[in-house]
């Protein structure tokens, strides 16, 4: 039995490198054949790299559909110093004969071989479309030779090789396996799988690539959205919008997996139907899904491309892939393309070109994209699928030549929505009629449930035409929908009202909401939106739907109010003016909820107009029946617009507390951050106080006058005579005397104060007793005031606490007798007997 030494030794005794062993036994290997050397270097790669790698004198399967993921190689071993025609007469070889069905050759050498020769090497298999592993034997103390990194990769699998095949050095051979890889730097077999695995090394891995590219893309949003430029992620866990729709699926299948033919698919329907995502739920669920090539309208406006459609299909399969070196797979893939061409169908792979929303350029020659695209597609043994809304679809089918197949895709049904918010938790009578109609749209209803995820409303029943409208104005540029940013698209629908409220003002009665793709700059691109219906009448020509002219409208009027802000206007009286004119057409509320509705949640506009918008709309006429919750959400976004058109209404003389002012406040108290909102404006009205005394008198005009001027001097005597401790008690809340009623203001805020916690108002309720006890007016508020605290059934406790401690200082003996009454009003107000006694005795 030999010692481990003897084992390891040459025949003159000299000890041997783990390296040199190791080279030996492959030098000793038959150099071709399953049992010799390349039949090494094939077991190696096949069990490291998870997939067969075959030898390519052994037969190929191409790329046809039942591809089993085998790679083919060229292996070759030298024993001596390499000579540079052994390996270019090779290369030279293969360029001759064709290297359709191999993609990577393996050059495996047992010496080292120069970096001017590697280089070389390197140049020629690009020159002719495959990859280059070099597996040399350079040895030095910077790194491991190729070849012996390589048998790192599966040292198992070496040792068992080397057993059946060379049995008699097998056994030194495993022990220099062992050194090898309890030396090897780790970095150097994962660098190696990194290429070995890459798609530039095999259509088998480009092919995977491609899948698990386009795979990442359908579930994510996110993703999707920056690399598609539209949310196609039937896959992404937060797509809670997706449903399978089982029938279109089936029969798109069939284009994704027969046999192709002359024509084209077009997939038809409305915008935001879903027409890709059926294509890539449809895609993704195959048992052997197609190579898939994605195809963006934008990316067909340059006409040269149709001169090179080997290079614009390569390009696109290059760069829908994992990431490569762009060049070097631009190359694979041109040289798989010419193999195709000149294959038979069954050595062909199955190919899809997918051309989305050919609607959304509409100064692109279609019809001569389609007619060439589908012939080379048909070529290479692929189909080709167009997406276009029914009416360009249409035209495109009257004018192709090559067959097309219409596959329609509908909106969803009334049941499949149903069910989709069922499974939300939301019931259909929750929400307006025409709302529930239009999320029969599959954007329509994914903007609908990102609006609710973000909070941005309570829940659905809070839309109505016109917000879902202005939602996807605002997203729909995001989505690829419209070629249109939202400001610009906003822009072009206020001049399409402008031009409407002409229209109107001239006294035109026929086609008042039909317009020109040439009328307004933007029109073109926003014409391929929810917005707009072509005319069977005119070409070039679209009318916009009712619910889209209100929403224009609206954008329209707080465009012109911003304006008279901007200018020191008045925007009440120019409000005025302007929806005079639509009050006739009998759609005012919807122009005016649309317009309260953008002035709200834009916040780059001025408070003044979303105050008067509210304002005006809340005393108008004929309001949809539908508006309370719509109202009631926008309320709690921006709860101060709401008390500013309060206070607005309050100024022109009205009392805001029993109209729709008050009750939508009223119903928002139970939202905290409404709440916390009206909470400072009430603390700020509750110390308001006026110096204007009742003007009231007698019959007599000169009579009343004196009447009012000694009631005005009473007034002014009464501050006067006011103690310090009072003085100070006004002073500490920074209230502000005005010369007007107040009273309005008082009353709206015990209207919100009603079934809230009162003690947090305490010191405010103290400076409002004194300020009425020091005006003495005629038609105070007392009652009220009793009422809202006697019946507190929030915090009555607390209150009167609260309310005791605030109003200790009035108890001091300089106290004015107003300021006697004040406290008097208070004590009486908790019901309490002990206040009430000491009320008494004042």
């Amino acid at each position: 039995m030999q010692s481990p030494a003897e084992k390891n030794s040459d025949s003159t005794g000299k000890p041997l490198d783990y390296l040199d062993v190791l080279r030996e036994g492959m030098i000793a290997l038959n150099a071709a054949g399953p049992d010799g050397f390349e039949g090494l270097v094939a077991e190696v790669l096949t069990h490291a790299c998870g997939r067969s790698f075959r030898l390519a004198a052994s037969g190929s399967q191409g790329g046809r559909d039942g591809d089993d993921g085998t790679v083919y190689f060229e292996a070759k071993r030298y024993v001596g110093d390499l000579k540079r025609p052994a390996v270019s007469d090779k290369l030279l070889e293969l360029g001759v004969r064709g290297v359709e069905h191999i993609d990577l050759f393996v050059l495996a050498v047992t010496c080292p071989v120069s970096a001017q020769h590697a280089e070389f090497y390197a140049k020629a298999c690009d020159d002719i479309g495959i990859e280059l592993l070099l597996l040399d034997w350079e040895e030095s103390s910077l790194r491991q030779p190729a070849l012996a990194v390589l048998l790192s990769l599966a040292t198992e699998v070496a040792r068992r090789f080397f057993a059946e095949n060379l049995p008699d050095k097998a056994e030194r051979i495993a022990g220099a396996l062992s050194e090898m890889e309890s030396r090897v730097d780790s970095r150097l077999p994962a660098e190696m799988l990194s290429r070995l695995t890459s798609p530039l090394a095999s259509f088998s891995y480009a092919r995977a690539s491609s899948e698990k590219w386009f795979k990442k893309i359908f579930a994510s949003v996110r993703v999707a959205r920056g690399i598609l430029h539209q949310p196609v992620a039937p896959f992404d866990s937060n797509a809670g919008n997706y449903r399978a729709r089982p029938a279109l699926a089936n029969e798109l299948a069939v284009a994704l997996t027969s046999p192709p033919d002359e024509g084209f698919w077009m997939l038809q329907g409305c915008e935001g139907a879903g027409k890709t995502w059926l294509l890539a739920s449809t895609w993704n669920e195959l048992a052997h899904s197609p190579i898939l090539v994605f195809i963006l309208p934008d990316e067909c406006r340059d006409p040269a491309r149709l001169y090179d459609l080997e290079g614009f299909v390569a390009n696109k399969l290059a760069m829908q892939s994992e990431q490569t070196i762009h060049g070097d797979a631009l190359k694979r893939w041109r040289r798989r393309l010419k193999t195709w061409e000149t294959s038979p169908q069954a050595e062909r792979a199955r190919l899809v070109v997918y051309l989305d929303g050919i609607n959304q350029s509409p100064d692109v020659n279609w019809r001569q994209w389609i007619e060439s695209l589908s012939a080379y597609v048909q070529s290479i043994g692929g189909r080709l699928i167009v997406s276009a809304r029914p009416e360009v679809a249409q035209r495109v089918a009257d004018t192709v030549a090559s067959p097309c197949r219409q596959l329609n895709v509908p909106e969803w049904t009334e049941q499949e929505l149903s069910e989709i918010l069922k499974s939300l938790e939301i019931e259909r009578n929750q929400m307006p009629p025409q709302v529930f109609v239009a999320l029969r749209n599959p954007r329509l209803l994914g903007i609908a449930l990102e609006v609710l995820d973000k909070r941005e409303i309570n829940g659905l029943e809070e839309l109505h035409p016109e917000r879902l409208l202005f939602e996807y104005m605002n997203k729909a540029c995001r989505d690829s929908a419209v070629q249109l940013e939202p400001r610009k698209f906003a822009q072009t629908l206020q001049g399409l009202a402008a031009e409407f409220m002409r229209r109107v003002n001239a006294k035109q009665t026929n086609d008042l909401d039909v317009y020109s793709t040439d009328f307004v700059a933007g029109l073109s691109a926003a014409a391929d939106s929810q917005f707009f219906q072509p005319v069977p009448w005119e070409s070039n020509h679209y009318a916009i739907h009712r619910n889209g002219l209100s929403l224009a409208l609206g954008l329209w009027i707080v465009s012109e109010l911003d304006k008279e802000v901007r200018n020191g206007r008045d925007p009440a009286e120019h409000l005025e003016r302007l929806i005079e004119p639509i009050e006739a057409l009998d759609f005012t509320a919807d122009a005016m909820l649309a317009a309260v509705m953008v002035a709200f949640l834009d916040a780059g506009k001025d408070s003044k107009v979303g105050a008067v918008l509210f304002c005006r709309y809340c005393n108008l006429q004929n309001r949809p029946s539908n508006e309370e919750v719509a109202l009631l959400g926008l309320a709690r976004r921006r709860t101060g617009l709401v008390l500013d058109a309060a206070q607005f209404a309050i100024e022109k003389g009205h009392s805001p507390d029993n109209g729709l002012i008050g009750a939508t406040l009223s119903a928002i108290r139970d939202d905290s951050q409404a709440w916390a909102t009206m909470h400072e404006r009430i603390a700020t009205w509750l110390t308001l106080r006026s110096d204007a005394v009742d003007n009231i008198g007698g019959i007599d005009q000169a009579e009343k006058k004196v009447q009012v001027q000694n009631r005005q001097k009473e007034y002014e005597e009464r501050l006067r005579n006011l103690s310090q401790a009072e003085r100070t008690i006004l002073d500490e809340v920074n209230g502000v005397c005005i010369s007007r009623d107040v009273k309005p203001y008082h009353s709206l805020a015990f209207l919100l104060m009603r079934g809230q916690s009162l003690a947090p108002f305490a010191q405010q309720m103290v400076v409002w007793s004194l300020g009425t006890s020091l005006l003495s007016s005629f038609y105070s508020l007392h009652d009220e005031f009793l009422q809202l605290v006697q019946y507190n059934t929030e915090d009555w406790e607390k209150t009167r606490g609260a309310i005791l401690r605030e109003s200790s200082r009035l108890r001091e003996p300089e106290v004015s007798e107003k300021g006697k009454w004040a406290l008097w009003r208070l004590l009486t107000s908790t019901g309490a007997l002990l206040d009430s006694a000491e009320a008494k005795a004042l």
